[in-house]
């Protein structure tokens, strides 16, 4: 499977009004092993791959084209932290700031999350 950032190069035609983005991991064993199957934390970061993911999304936000993008757990360990640095990179790029998550995620920690561990809520 291609890195998702060389898929914009492969794919410059666009024929639908929807997107999908699947981001998964490339050895399910071994981040199965590295995680011991608890998924509360990042454990291979992959910022080139959230960078690609946003600005695949930003452009096809701009050709009014709506992106849906499943996330999974071998991706980089936790879905839901990946989505929320997903998230945050995409507020970066639209302020031109440093990351941080948006109001959606106020349910989790900020310093935590964009660092890649979920608190532990008690």
């Amino acid at each position: 499977m291609p890195h998702i950032g060389d898929l914009p190069a492969r794919l410059r035609t666009v024929t639908t009004d929807i997107s999908v983005l699947r981001l998964h991991g490339s050895d399910r064993a071994d981040i199965e092993k590295r995680t011991g199957k608890v998924w509360s934390r990042v454990v291979d970061p992959q910022p080139g791959g959230l960078t690609a993911a946003s600005r695949i999304i930003r452009a096809n936000a701009s050709r009014k084209v709506l992106t849906y993008v499943n996330v999974n757990n071998h991706f980089e360990g936790s879905a839901p932290l990946t989505i929320a640095r997903l998230a945050a990179e995409l507020g970066r790029q639209a302020e031109g700031q440093p990351a941080r998550l948006p109001p959606a995620f106020d349910c989790l920690d900020q310093a935590s999350a964009t660092e890649g561990q979920l608190s532990d809520p008690g």
